[in-house]
């Protein structure tokens, strides 16, 4: 099974100002419609021509395939969160989805074709989608109307007439009971079980009731397994016989003679497949390695059998493409010093990965004049004490970064590493991001960027200064750094528990200040907005009067959390709004009453939440600083088998509080042993320093966090 970063040397990057180009060539003009146009950020790679893969192929980065796409194996895109765009036809033994999925010419899939997951589409926006077997879960689509598949199914109710018994082996079939529990069938001892998925058996009302039932396809993840393992799911031999035009393509056993013909074929298309197919002669390959067309040389590149003198004249091909995809092929150990040299900066950048480049010939890509160059050769140059010793004194930014990066790997002697508060002063930006990357775990990065925080609160670094708004406990500098432009930075200052209330404040008031827009649902940008909102709520010292803020125009349709430092009238607002049967309670109108003049003590009505049905109410009274101690003690020893419940006591002011009975509290708390009401507690900023450390073994991230940011002590 191949990736898509084995692949890496015979792609390029994909500009962002190329990817308009894309959409424009959809069916119809229609690419405004495509889930692609919502996704195409990030980095994106491109594959110029058609590519074809003998094997199976997951996508792991984000591809476009500029023409057709040939899998002889299964096509998987289920590793990672990597989309998929095939400008041309697609083409496989079998194909498994998760991701978006875009093919702008036909879908030809010789076995299995199932698209699960609804967080992306599956379009397929040509005129013909061919499958022996076509199966949908939960996934938006775009398919053509007239489709040739043997059985189709989807979640949503679509199913052929033809059974799934007749089309997949019993390990892939799923039957329901009465109660929508799956079971699957299982023969034992001459004898038929339904199993559930925990492997109890049916009774055998349920087994009558099954064997009646029309089964339908096994989950994604059973299909899955099988198909990486290289099972077949299918009940009888072979396979669905796509379009005979195209069936050998896929075949990687097909007859010669097939090969042959279609490599004298008249379409590029045809001659670019044989190119590519294992089972071409010597003779077809000879002759395709002079094709007129650069596409179908830069495709028998890759062929086993091509001639030594034909991989000659290809490295010198007048078209950059044709020696881009040799220096990316097995081919190019004996042309390496030719492909280093050569004039074009993506045919050195190809050869750049070899793994049988020289010192010398490394020595010459990490000094090209193109970045991109120097960057590829520096990735795949070997971690040696060698290159670290000759990299570290470099001019070159990009190459001193690289040994700084990488010395701590190789054996070198402790005095002769580069001190990371040496790297951090240095004038070169890359030195400094490299630096800082290599003491995240020394216990004294924390300090040396606070008391170097006025040198790197304006550093054109955000990694740096990103950094410097954790570490910092300066108010100053943390209000700089809330109002950075980088969005990033301003998130972890605002995080800062440190944080001065007024840049609180002032975060809240310019979200507040956004457009209308930001607020309504329907809106892209509402999903920032409240994202950031829901952010400030998290910080436990985050001023009332921002509370009030954030009251004002939050969608009173969405939920504000509870905070511990909400006023009582916001609190009581909120849960009217979560539940307007409350407007009618009589104590509930009196308590209202009681918290808007502003004077009233408002403990002994937070002592009566605690208990309250109403679980906004209970649970922003157990946090609440106003709520009296007593009341909140005797609380607490009712609630010690509610996990959800103790993490908001443990947000309470009260945790720093002295006494027996904030002593009895935490130690209430503390003998919970929930991972979430440790975290809490950690993340206290009034909970006292013993206790701190000895949340270090249960909540090292947020115990750590809290000494350095609010007591100033590393653990």
């Amino acid at each position: 099974m191949k990736t898509t970063l084995d692949l890496a040397a015979r792609l390029v990057p994909l500009p962002a100002d190329q990817r308009k180009t894309i959409l424009d060539r959809f069916p119809r003009g229609q690419g405004h419609v495509s889930q692609l146009a919502d996704s195409f950020e990030g980095t994106w790679y491109l594959h110029r021509g058609d590519l074809v893969v003998d094997g199976g192929f997951e996508s792991t980065l984000n591809l476009v395939v500029d023409g057709d796409l040939t899998v002889r194996g299964p096509l998987l895109d289920t590793g990672g969160d990597a989309l998929l765009v095939v400008t041309g036809d697609l083409l496989c033994r079998d194909l498994l989805s998760q991701y978006l999925l875009v093919v702008l010419g036909s879908l030809r899939c010789e076995g299995l074709a199932f698209g699960y997951y609804n967080d992306y589409a599956f379009e397929v926006w040509g005129k013909e989608l061919e499958a022996r077997a076509f199966l949908l879960y939960d996934r938006s689509r775009i398919i053509p109307d007239e489709r040739k598949t043997g059985y189709e199914w989807d979640s949503e109710g679509t199913e052929t007439p033809l059974d799934a018994r007749e089309v997949f082996l019993d390990e892939f079939l799923r039957w329901e009971d009465e109660s929508g529990t799956p079971h699957r069938r299982q023969e034992e001892g001459g004898k038929t079980f339904w199993i559930d998925d925990d492997g109890k058996k049916a009774s055998a009302k349920t087994a009558r009731a099954l064997a009646k039932a029309k089964p339908a396809p096994a989950d994604f993840e059973v299909f899955e397994e099988a198909i990486r393992s290289g099972r077949s799911v299918f009940r009888g031999p072979g396979r669905n016989a796509i379009n005979p035009i195209h069936a050998w393509r896929v075949d990687p056993s097909a007859p010669s003679s097939t090969v042959d013909e279609n490599a004298a074929s008249k379409d590029v298309r045809m001659r670019v497949a044989a190119a590519g197919h294992p089972a071409a002669s010597p003779k077809a390959v000879s002759l395709l390695a002079k094709d007129a067309d650069a596409r179908v040389r830069a495709a028998v590149v890759h062929s086993a059998l091509l001639p030594a003198a034909a991989a000659a004249a290809l490295a010198r091909d007048p078209d950059e493409d044709v020696r881009r995809q040799l220096a990316a092929s097995q081919h190019a150990a004996s042309h390496l010093p030719s492909l280093v040299g050569d004039k074009a900066p993506l045919v050195r950048r190809a050869t750049a990965s070899h793994p049988d480049l020289t010192d010398a010939q490394r020595r010459k890509l990490i000094a090209d004049p193109e970045r991109p160059v120097r960057a590829r050769a520096l990735r795949y140059l070997p971690v040696t004490a060698a290159w670290v010793a000759e990299l570290r004194g470099a001019k070159d930014e990009m190459l001193a970064a690289w040994a700084v990066q990488h010395e701590s790997e190789v054996e070198t002697k402790p005095a002769s590493r580069t001190d990371f508060r040496q790297g951090l002063l240095d004038t070169r930006r890359a030195v400094r991001e490299a630096a800082l990357r290599t003491a995240q775990q020394d216990a004294g990065l924390l300090p040396f960027l606070a008391e170097n925080g006025p040198r790197f609160v304006k550093d054109d670094s955000a990694l740096v200064r990103t950094a410097l708004a954790s570490a910092s406990r300066d108010s100053g500098i943390l209000a700089t750094l809330a109002r950075d432009p980088d969005s990033t930075v301003r998130h972890f200052a605002l995080e800062n528990l440190a944080a001065p209330e007024a840049a609180l404040l002032a975060e809240a008031e310019r979200l507040a200040a956004a457009p209308s827009s930001a607020w309504n649902l329907l809106d892209p940008a509402y999903v920032e907005q409240s994202t950031a909102v829901q952010a400030l709520l998290r910080h436990p010292r985050l001023p009332a009067s921002a509370l009030r803020v954030l009251h004002r125009v939050f969608p009173r349709s969405w939920r504000l959390e509870p905070h511990r430092n909400m006023p009582l009238d916001v609190l009581l607002d909120r849960a009217e709004t979560l539940d307007l049967a409350l407007t009618f309670e009589p104590e509930f109108k009196k308590w209202k009453k009681k918290a808007s003049d502003g004077k009233s003590d408002p403990g002994p009505i937070l002592a009566q939440l605690l208990d309250s049905d109403e679980k906004y109410l209970a649970s922003a009274a157990r946090m609440n600083s106003a709520t009296p101690l007593q009341a909140l003690l005797r609380h607490t020893r009712t609630i010690l088998d509610h996990a959800s419940a103790l993490d908001d006591v443990a947000c309470a002011a009260w945790m720093g509080r002295p006494g027996p009975e904030a002593d009895e509290l935490r130690r209430l708390l503390l003998s919970a042993k929930e991972n979430d009401v440790d975290r809490a507690l950690a993340g206290n900023p009034d909970v006292p320093v013993p206790l701190l450390r000895e949340l270090l073994t249960r909540a090292p991230e947020e115990a750590r966090r809290t000494l350095w940011q609010v007591h100033g002590q590393l653990p």
